[in-house]
This record gives structure tokens, C-alpha cells and sequence, in this order.
């Protein structure tokens, strides 16, 4: 009797746990999905532009703001229905959970020379980030070079010159090996 009695409550049990993590998996889709509405709006997406962009704001302009938004409006043909929200909530419940995987791993696995070609503005991968990736490459016995951009987040966009000097003496680099 007493084990009927146990086995019934841990079945309820099980039934509540189930219940309470679908709650919150449903409430953390619905967050995520008012968040893409919110991020998704054309001042919000200039505004993080701006910040990606700190020494040329003006690269923030209509036609970049124009070619985030568009794909951002799960119109129809470009992803499944409701295709861009599950995406936007997959990228960020992932990111709460600290990534798929810390980059140290990767760097590790690397058998080739590693370019670390930086905007020393970047808000989001800022420097104390290039310098752990640097670390790390050095510490797993890593060819690394750095090239630190004065740029933000998209030094291609903001210093193409700047860009394209560190990445053809990177390039030169390998070749004369």
C-alpha cells in the first residue's frame, strides 16, 4: 500500500514537473518573441547600429537599417511561418545558457595560423575577449596574430583599408612559410 501510494505521488509529481517546464518554456518563446518585436522595429535597429558602428555612425543609414528589417518580418518565402521568431528565440535562450560551447575548445582544435583581426571598439566582442582568445591560442600552442582595428563590431564596414592591410599581411605571412 505504501508503495502504491509512493509510486502515485511521484507520478504527480512527474506530471507537475512536466507542467511547470512546459509553463515556463512557453513564457520564455512568448518573452523572446515580444523582444524580436521590440528589436525588430526600425529606431531599435538603428540605435544598435550606432553602437556597432562607433567611429562612423552615419554608416547607420536607412539602406543598412532597411536590409535588417526585411528579413526580420518572417515574410512569406523567406522562412517557414513563424520561422525568424523560433530562430531569434533559439539565438537567445542558447546565449542565456552561456553558448553552445566555449571558444577556448575551438581554439584548441586548430591546425592552422589564427588571425584575430579586431575592432578595438566593439561593444559586444570587446578587447578583453580578443585577449583570452589570444591566450587561449597561445596557451594551446596556436600560430595567433592579432591586428587591432579602430573600429566597432563590423571593422570591414568602418575601416576597410585598415581591414584589408592586416588580412594581406596576415596573408603574406603564410605565404613566405
Amino acid at each position: 500500500m505504501e508503495e502504491e501510494r509512493l509510486a502515485a505521488r511521484g507520478a504527480v509529481q512527474i506530471a507537475i514537473d512536466d507542467t511547470v517546464a512546459s509553463v515556463l518554456a512557453a513564457a520564455q518563446r512568448a518573452v523572446a518573441y515580444v523582444g524580436l518585436f521590440v528589436t525588430k522595429q526600425p529606431l531599435r535597429i538603428k540605435q544598435v547600429l550606432q553602437q556597432v558602428y562607433p567611429i562612423r555612425p552615419e554608416a547607420a543609414d536607412d539602406e543598412l537599417v532597411a536590409s535588417i528589417v526585411y528579413p526580420a518580418e518572417d515574410a512569406p518565402g523567406l522562412a517557414p511561418p513563424n520561422g525568424v521568431p523560433e530562430v531569434f528565440y533559439r539565438i537567445v535562450s542558447r546565449n542565456a545558457r552561456g553558448g553552445a560551447f566555449p571558444v577556448d575548445e575551438i581554439i584548441g582544435q586548430l591546425k592552422v595560423p589564427l588571425l584575430l583581426l579586431w575592432g578595438e571598439y566593439d561593444p559586444w566582442v570587446t578587447r578583453a575577449c580578443g585577449d583570452a582568445a589570444q591566450a587561449a591560442a597561445k596557451r594551446f600552442g596556436v600560430d595567433v596574430r592579432r591586428v587591432s582595428v579602430d573600429a566597432g563590431h563590423c571593422p570591414q564596414d568602418e575601416a576597410p583599408e585598415a581591414v584589408n592591410a592586416g588580412l594581406l599581411a596576415f596573408a603574406r605571412e603564410l605565404d613566405a612559410k
